[in-house]
């Protein structure tokens, strides 16, 4: 379904004012003083909401196609780097130096989420241990 915006053949005008760096009320103001046709800003922020939508989805898809030819050649390369890691908490390291082992487990965890587009939240980290280093010396 096409947008009014779209109907009355304004779509590019709106996305290049937007690019200019217009807001939504600022855009439909300049639409009515040049053009002489009045929209609420509301359909204005609408229109460039669902351009956005499908840019995303477009760019989305994109990345997809492109990624999904690497991605089990990327995954062998995090197990391999993971069970190196894993390897390396054996060692003699100091305590510091084995969270840093274990921090980097978890950043292999989460990109492998990434992978199977099961990324975690905002703000949500995957955490392998729960517990203060600050207590023990830094050798």
């Amino acid at each position: 379904m096409r947008s009014v915006i779209e109907e009355r053949g304004l779509a590019e005008y709106v996305l290049s004012l937007r690019g200019e760096g217009l807001s939504s009320r600022e855009i439909a103001k300049r639409i009515e003083q040049e053009k002489g046709i009045r929209f609420a800003h509301t359909t204005v922020a609408k229109f460039l909401k669902a351009v956005r939508e499908e840019r995303r989805q477009i760019t989305q898809d994109v990345v997809q196609r492109m990624l999904t030819p690497t991605v089990p050649a990327d995954l062998e390369a995090l197990e391999r780097a993971k069970q190196m890691l894993l390897g390396w908490l054996d060692m003699d390291l100091k305590v510091r130096e084995k969270l840093q082992v274990i921090d980097r487990l978890a950043k292999i965890i989460e990109t492998r989420l990434k992978f199977a587009g099961a990324e975690p939240e905002e703000n949500v980290t995957v955490k392998l241990y729960d517990f203060d280093d600050s207590a023990y010396p830094e050798d």
